[in-house]
């Protein structure tokens, strides 16, 4: 994953690809090229669900090329300082000079900084359309690209009032899929991706995330590690949510490093999102504001900025991070807070979208804050954030203490006292304190 805090809709030099013959021609006598589209986001960090319906995302060319088979809604927030997949197409060989991009509507949440209310803004789309140009052609024959969208969000919305006036800016890298063994986020890696099941044939299965214009199918392999509870892909039903880390291969398809059931069941829901409050000590109820959910049945999720109730009494804790190495601190109704990111599993979805979750399973997921840095060791550094974030309006605080791994990337470093940087990563409280384990750490 990349984020790149300084550059609105400039174009950044295409990383040049070596061409390679395929089975499959275009009209103009090369190669059609698999081409994965991903969208990141650099945060705004008072909002905490933006979600921006997405009518179409176009390569612009030697033809016009739809990379949005249809009108999709994404939420950027959930992938602060990370690139998720949006679709994979394969697109006629040629020569490519940009993206155009449509929208229609948006959803804003917001903690207000001075009530500390979870607050939903009236949308007003200044912009329905975007226009990226690449500084050098995007040359397709035959290898695997990847194009990377990140939203500018700091200088998308200003917020006025209870309005928020949209004008979506983005910047965009392009490459190559990288060899599979040095793989990232922004060159072919997908993690902790989930979705429910809709296809399962041979050794491939197919799934339907949120945020996605379309369903992706991963293969799998005999080095395929099943988890939760899956022992192979024979568990692996249509109805059933998973969540899947996986590499993109040298042919542009996806091929699943291990897969995870997220229900245990084929009538669940999964709720991503923020939790704004706690009950209870210890905590067995929290409210949580969604970013992004699956259903078995699509018309039972929640809506994107939906607040939802969830009663974790019962609940199964853990932690979802391939990221981080070493012991991490524990994570449970003890020490589960405001401002954490979380997936909310049901293993009963609601009968119609609700504002009532049932919490089985709780697990923490990594999320991104910004600050500046003091106090910067060897191994950690004190993080001071805005006073308007959405992490100090829920919980009153400035400062989180962050610590790395062996398995921290450090991006643009290096590192210095009174630095901004964004740090992505796992976010624990042990009842008085947090601390932010990072996963990796960004330099503007």
């Amino acid at each position: 994953m990349r984020s790149l805090f300084s550059f609105v809709l400039v174009a950044i030099s295409f990383i040049p690809i070596s061409c390679s013959s395929g089975n499959l021609q275009s009209t103009q006598g090369v190669s059609n090229a698999p081409v994965l589209l991903n969208v990141g986001d650099i945060q705004n960090d008072q909002i905490i669900t933006f979600e921006l319906i997405v009518n179409s995302i176009t390569l612009n060319g030697v033809s016009n090329v739809p990379l949005l088979p249809t009108p999709t809604p994404i939420e950027f927030v959930h992938n602060g300082a990370h690139f998720e997949p949006v679709s994979l197409n394969v697109v006629p060989g040629g020569s490519y000079t940009g993206l155009t991009l449509s929208f229609t509507s948006a959803t804003v949440v917001i903690v207000d900084p001075i009530t500390h209310a979870v607050t939903s803004l009236t949308p007003v789309l200044n912009s329905s359309t975007a226009t990226l140009q690449f500084a050098t052609p995007l040359a397709l024959n035959g290898t695997p690209v990847v194009i990377n969208l990140d939203l500018d969000l700091v200088n998308s919305i200003t917020i006025n009032g209870t309005s928020a006036n949209i004008a979506p800016q983005f910047t965009f890298t392009t490459g190559a899929i990288g060899a599979a063994s040095a793989q990232d986020d922004d060159s072919g890696e997908i993690d902790n991706l989930y979705g429910k099941v809709t296809a399962v044939s041979g050794s491939s299965f197919t799934i339907q995330p949120p945020n996605t214009g379309q369903d992706l199918t991963f293969t799998t392999n005999a080095a395929t590690q099943f988890q939760g509870g899956l022992t192979s892909l024979t568990q692996v039903t249509v109805g059933r949510i998973v969540s899947v880390n996986a590499v993109t291969q040298p042919d542009g398809s996806f091929l699943a490093l291990n897969v995870q059931a997220e229900t245990d069941t084929t009538n669940g829901e999964v709720v991503q999102g923020t939790i704004t409050a706690t009950a209870g000590a210890p905590v067995n109820s929290i409210t949580v504001v969604s970013q992004s959910a699956v259903a078995t049945a699509p018309a039972n999720a929640p809506a994107t900025g939906s607040s939802l109730s969830v009663p974790i009494s019962t609940a199964q804790f853990s932690v979802e991070s391939k990221n981080i190495s070493g012991a991490l601190p524990p994570f449970g109704a003890a020490t589960i807070a405001k401002g954490q990111n979380v997936r909310v599993i049901a293993q009963a979805e609601p009968a119609a979208p609700s504002t009532t979750l049932p919490g089985d399973k709780i697990k923490l997921q990594e999320q991104a804050l910004t600050g500046i840095i003091s106090s910067l060791n060897s191994t950690s550094f004190v993080l001071t954030g805005s006073n308007t974030s959405a992490f100090t309006s829920l919980t009153g605080i400035t400062t989180i203490a962050v610590h790395t791994s062996a398995s921290t990337q450090l991006r643009n470093g290096p590192l210095s006292n009174g630095s901004t940087v964004r740090v992505r990563g796992l976010l624990f409280f042990d009842g008085t304190n947090y601390t932010l384990i990072a996963s990796r750490i960004t330099v503007p």
